[in-house]
C-alpha cells in the first residue's frame, strides 16, 4: 500500500515545529530593527527607524511589509513576525516535498526532512529576520521550474510563477538579483540550450528586474541611495574579507555535508518525464553564484549560517529529487533511502548543535536584557525624550521608542559612509565617536545593554579616546526591573552631565535627579511608576560630579543623609552617606549669597 502524499509532507512538518520549539529562545538584536521600522510604519512615522531625514536601515522590504500587516491586528510585532517566519517554514516544506511525494513518498520526506532538520534554516524562524520568506520563495521557485522541466515544451508561461517568486524575492532581499542570475542561467542550461530556452530565460530575468527596478526607483525618491544604507555598512570587499568569507563558506558545507552527499543523488536519479541530471544543470549555476557571493562579502557574523538558507533549499530540492528518481527505477529502493537519509539528516543536526558558529545563538540572550534595559528608558524618560547613542541598534531602541543614533552605521548614513580597513569585525567596522559627539547624545552605551566603560566598536573607541569624554558624561548605574528576562539587568550607561537628563535650573534651585546621582556609588532602581529613584540603606554611599550653573548653590541635605560638597574642577562634587534607610528621587540645592555658610560654587558647564 503506497502512502498519500500528504502523510511525508505533515510529518516532515511535525518534525520542523518540533525543532523550532527548541531554538524558540533565540531572537536576533538585528531582528528588532526592522520591527522598530514597523512599528513607527504603522504609527504613522513612515518607514523610518528615527526622527530625521529617513534612512534604510533595513534590507528585507518584503519582509517588513508582511510583519506590518500582520502587525497591524494588534499583535505583538515580535509575535507577528514569528507568525509569518513559521508560516513561510511550513510553505518551504511543502512547496519542496508535495510534488515530490507525488511521485514517490520517500523523496518528498526526504526534501521536507532536510529543511526540518537544517540549523540554518530551523533557528531563523525564532531569530526574526527574513531567511524564512527567502526560503519560501526559492522553494516556490525550484517547484515551478521542477514542473516545467516535465513538460515537453517550454515557453513563457512556463516560468511565470517562477519568475514572480523570483521578483518577491528581490523584494525580500537587495543581494536576491545574484540568485536569479544564477537561476536564469541554470533553467537555460536546463531547458534544453534553444531558442525556446533562451526566451523563456529572458521572461524569468525579466520579472524579477521590473521589480528590483520599481524597488530602487522607490528607494530613491523615498531615501535618496540606490541601495540600503546596511549594504555601504555591510559589503566593503577585502581581501581580508574574502578570506573569512571562504572559511565561512567552506564551514557552511561541511556543517550540511549529509545533505550535501544526498543532493548528490541527483546525478544518477531524476524524476521521469525529465532530462537527465537537467535539475543538476539548473541548480548547479545557483549553488556557484550565491557560494560565490558569500566568499566575496565574508560571509556573515550571526549564528548558524543565515545566508546558507537558500542553499539548503536547493540541496533539499536535489535530495528529494534524487530519490525520486532512483525509486522509479528500482521501487524497493525508496524506503531503504528514506531511512537511511533520516539517519544521515539526524547526524547532521546533532553535529551542528555542537559547532560554534550555531552555538554562537546561546550567547546572544544578551538581546533579551536590552528590551529590558530599552523599557527602563521608555517608562523612565518618556518626558525628557533623550537621545540614545548605541553600537546595537535592535532591541534598545526598539523597545525604549525614543530617539537614537545608531554609533555602527546601520540606520545613520554619515556613519555608514565612512572609512574602514575592510579588516574587521564584518558589518560592524564603521563609526565615528566625533560626529557622536557632536550630535550631544544625553545616553552612551557602550558594547551592549549593560553598558560599562568597555570601548568596543570605533565610535566608543573614539568617544572613549577624547580628552572631554568623561568631562561631559558621567558613568552611572541604573538596575532594571524583570519583564522579559529572568532577572533585573544593572546597566551602567554614560549620561551626559549636563543634557536632558542632567541638573534641572528652576529659578533658584536646582535639582539633581537620581538617576545621576549613582555616578559614584549607589543603584537607582525604578518605582512603581517607572522613574528611577536611588535607594540606599544605611551606611551605603553614593554620589556624582555635576555641573551646575553659575553662582553659589546650598545643598538641602533629605532626612538620612549626609551630603557632602566638594569642587571637582569644573564640576561639583556631591557625595551622599545614608544614616538610615531612604530612598531619593533627586537632590535639590538653592542659590544662596557668597558669603552663606556651607555654599558651595560652581562656574557651569564644561566646554
Amino acid at each position: 500500500m503506497r502512502l498519500h502524499p500528504a502523510v511525508p509532507v505533515l510529518a516532515a512538518c511535525v518534525v520542523l515545529g518540533l525543532h523550532v520549539a527548541d531554538w524558540w529562545f533565540y531572537v536576533a538584536d538585528d531582528a528588532f530593527i526592522s520591527l522598530r521600522y514597523v512599528e513607527r510604519w504603522l504609527a504613522g512615522d513612515g518607514l523610518t527607524w528615527t526622527d530625521g531625514p529617513p534612512v534604510e536601515g533595513y534590507s528585507n522590504f518584503l519582509w517588513v511589509l508582511l510583519t506590518a500587516v500582520v502587525g497591524a491586528t494588534g499583535l505583538d510585532l515580535l509575535l507577528a513576525g514569528r507568525i509569518v517566519a513559521v508560516a513561510c517554514g511550513v510553505g518551504t516544506i511543502a512547496a519542496l516535498a508535495w510534488p515530490l511525494a507525488r511521485a514517490q513518498p520517500a523523496g518528498g520526506w526526504v526534501a521536507g526532512l532536510a529543511v526540518a532538520l537544517s540549523t540554518s534554516t530551523v533557528l531563523w524562524i525564532p531569530g526574526g529576520l527574513e531567511q524564512p520568506l527567502v526560503a519560501l520563495l526559492m522553494a516556490l521557485t525550484l517547484a515551478g521550474l521542477g514542473h516545467g522541466l516535465s513538460q515537453p515544451t517550454v515557453t513563457v508561461r512556463t516560468v511565470l510563477g517562477p519568475a514572480i517568486a523570483l521578483a518577491l524575492l528581490c523584494w525580500t532581499r537587495p543581494d536576491s538579483p545574484v540568485l536569479v542570475a544564477g537561476v536564469c542561467l541554470g533553467w537555460f542550461l536546463a531547458a534544453g540550450q534553444d531558442k525556446a530556452a533562451l526566451r523563456s530565460a529572458a521572461a524569468l530575468a525579466a520579472i524579477p528586474a521590473g521589480a528590483t527596478l520599481l524597488q530602487v526607483a522607490g528607494r530613491l525618491a523615498y531615501y535618496g541611495d540606490w541601495v540600503p544604507n546596511t549594504a555601504h555598512v555591510k559589503v566593503r570587499p577585502s581581501e581580508a574579507h574574502t578570506d573569512m568569507g571562504a572559511l565561512w563558506t567552506a564551514q557552511a558545507l561541511d556543517n550540511h555535508l549529509p545533505l550535501v552527499a544526498l543532493a548528490a543523488l541527483a546525478f544518477v536519479g531524476w524524476p521521469a518525464g525529465e532530462a537527465p541530471r537537467s535539475r543538476v544543470r539548473l541548480a548547479l549555476p545557483v549553488l556557484g553564484v550565491w557560494l560565490s557571493w558569500t566568499v566575496w562579502i565574508g560571509g556573515d557574523i550571526f549564528p548558524a549560517f543565515r545566508h546558507f538558507v537558500p542553499m539548503v533549499v536547493v540541496f533539499a530540492w536535489l535530495a528529494g529529487s534524487g530519490v525520486v528518481g532512483l525509486s522509479a527505477r528500482h521501487r524497493a529502493v525508496g524506503p531503504v533511502l528514506a531511512v537511511v537519509a533520516t539517519a544521515l539528516l539526524g547526524w547532521m543536526t546533532v553535529e551542528q548543535r555542537g559547532h560554534h558558529v550555531v552555538a554562537r545563538a546561546h550567547n546572544e540572550r544578551w538581546v533579551i536584557d536590552a528590551l529590558d534595559v530599552g523599557t527602563l528608558l521608555r517608562e523612565a524618560f518618556w518626558e525628557e525624550q533623550p537621545l540614545i547613542a548605541l553600537s546595537p541598534a535592535g532591541a534598545l531602541p526598539y523597545a525604549s521608542r525614543l530617539p537614537c543614533l545608531d554609533m555602527i552605521g546601520l540606520n545613520d548614513r554619515h556613519i555608514g559612509r565612512t572609512e574602514t580597513a575592510g579588516a574587521g569585525w564584518l558589518g560592524h567596522e564603521t563609526g565615528d565617536g566625533d560626529y557622536v559627539f557632536q550630535q550631544r547624545p544625553d545616553i552612551v552605551f557602550f558594547q551592549g545593554p549593560r553598558g560599562g566603560d568597555r570601548a568596543t566598536f570605533t565610535s566608543e573607541l573614539q568617544l572613549a579616546a577624547r580628552p572631554d569624554f568623561t568631562a561631559t558624561y558621567a558613568m552611572v548605574r541604573w538596575q532594571t526591573r524583570a519583564v522579559h528576562a529572568d532577572a533585573p539587568v544593572v546597566t551602567e550607561p554614560w549620561v551626559r552631565r549636563s543634557g536632558r537628563l542632567g541638573p534641572v535650573e528652576s529659578g533658584d534651585q536646582v535639582t539633581v535627579p537620581a538617576w545621576l546621582l549613582t555616578e559614584l556609588g549607589g543603584t537607582a532602581t525604578p518605582d512603581d511608576t517607572g522613574r528611577l529613584r536611588l535607594r540606599l540603606a544605611a551606611g551605603e554611599a553614593a554620589g556624582a560630579s555635576v555641573v551646575l550653573p553659575g553662582g553659589t548653590w546650598m545643598v538641602e541635605a533629605p532626612p538620612g543623609v549626609e551630603v557632602s560638597v566638594e569642587p571637582d574642577g569644573r564640576r561639583t562634587r556631591l557625595g551622599l552617606t545614608a544614616t538610615s534607610d531612604v530612598e531619593l528621587a533627586s537632590l535639590v540645592l538653592r542659590r544662596a549669597s557668597p558669603h552663606t555658610e556651607g555654599a558651595t560654587g560652581s562656574p557651569g558647564d564644561p566646554p
